[in-house]
């Protein structure tokens, strides 16, 4: 049948090498190549394993009858593991043999970086989010959909940019129905909180803490000079209990 087997007497594919756990295909040289291994024996199953010429892993994928990390695939650099996929289907980014973790959830992000030195350096965070589009108008983040129909988003949060240098407000929204999508508030590049919509100035009330001189605490009930300026506090049953007109009296129910 053309079958031919190495250190197998009854070849069961086109070319069948069973030589335990050295059961190997070797490109290259013995400077630079490559090894496609299968660590196994009568009794064992290690996976796998695409290594260097030096027997160094760059990758490895165990059956679910593996005697080891069943049903799994993990990638490495440098000798380290970077990459695992656990048979549940939860990815693992993380540097070496990391404490063990639950096989639930979704994605893991494990490394020992921080960002307490600088808060603006990207290289000590573990997710950043880029587009290269440089535009002033650009937004950018992250949506959330929950329902089996991934065609609208139900809330989002994404960063305005207005300037260079990454310079922008980060803004939150949520889905008052299906298929619509409203901000409902904004932590602006200069630290005011906007609450509303930014469609329009009545529309958009914001608060404001000083950082220098008398250190005030400004609530804007609206961005508007003629509109929308009162200011009321309400019961627990929604009913205003008082309120500050925009001419500034105050009015107690």
């Amino acid at each position: 049948d053309g079958k031919v087997g190495i250190s197998e007497d009854d070849p069961q594919a086109q070319l069948h090498i069973n030589s335990g756990a050295n059961s190997a295909i070797m490109f290259g040289n013995t400077t630079n190549g490559y090894k496609i291994r299968a660590n196994v024996t009568s009794s064992n199953d290690y996976g796998l394993l695409i290594e260097d010429e030096d027997g160094v892993d760059l990758y490895r994928a165990t059956s679910s009858t593996g005697t080891t990390n069943a049903d799994t695939h993990t990638f490495f650099t440098g000798g380290t593991e970077r990459l695992h996929i656990q048979s549940t289907g939860k990815v693992i980014i993380g540097t070496g043999n990391r404490n063990q973790e639950t096989s639930t959830g979704a994605v893991l992000i494990d490394r020992d970086i921080t960002a307490e030195s600088d808060v603006g350096d990207p290289n000590n965070y573990h997710l950043v989010i880029r587009s290269q589009t440089n535009s002033n108008t650009s937004k950018l983040g992250i949506g959330f959909v929950n329902t089996t129909d991934d065609t609208t988003i139900g809330a989002a949060i994404l960063h305005h940019r207005t300037g260079g240098g990454s310079v922008g407000d980060l803004a939150f929204y949520t889905s008052p129905s299906d298929g619509t999508t409203t901000e409902r508030l904004r932590i602006g590049a200069t630290g005011k909180v906007h609450f509303g919509s930014q469609a329009s100035v009545g529309a958009n009330g914001y608060i404001l803490k000083e950082t220098s001189g008398d250190y005030k605490f400004n609530i804007f009930a609206s961005s508007s000079t003629t509109t929308n300026r009162i200011i009321t506090f309400n019961s627990r049953s929604n009913v205003e209990a008082m309120r500050i007109t925009s001419g500034g009296d105050l009015h107690v129910k």
